[in-house]
């Protein structure tokens, strides 16, 4: 069953990849580096999360609308919590300022990093997770709030 499953995820992962994005830059972009989190997934056999990173980079390619993840949806210890909502709320508002436009890499490098470090955080998640997610969500932000500073 298992390598049955991991056929047809490659299947799928394979399929999105496929498709040509349309929308601003900033959904390519996204639908690429959620595929990378799909396939890293799926590498682990953590197929719940290989099917949310898949959800997104499908969304990303029709060119729709990809938030960041809501930590407070998700199973996360309270001590965490805090943490996360202070990283969504930067994020949101470095996105808001039209960074999607003017830094796609590395606007949808921080909101891949950033789902990646609440998803790491879910306890469901604690094996198969990726605990370097937080490290590298907020050098990814340091990096968007930079590109914003320096373009005013």
């Amino acid at each position: 069953m298992g390598s049955f499953l991991t056929g047809c995820f490659r299947a799928d992962l394979n399929a999105i990849e496929r498709m040509n994005p349309v929308g601003p830059r900033v959904n390519a972009v996204l639908q690429s580096q959620y595929l990378v989190l799909a396939n890293s997934a799926a590498a682990r056999g953590n197929h719940l999360d290989t099917n949310l990173y898949a959800s997104k980079a499908r969304l990303a390619a029709r060119g729709e609308a990809v938030r960041p993840e809501l930590p407070g949806a998700r199973d996360i210890p309270s001590d965490k919590l805090d943490d996360l909502n202070v990283g969504r709320s930067k994020l949101i508002v470095a996105l808001a300022e039209t960074q999607r436009i003017k830094s796609p890499q590395k606007a949808a490098r921080a909101q891949t990093m950033f789902d990646c470090w609440v998803i790491a955080e879910d306890i469901k998640n604690k094996i198969t997770g990726d605990p370097s997610c937080r490290k590298k969500f907020l050098a990814a932000l340091k990096d968007l709030q930079m590109a914003l500073h320096s373009r005013q």
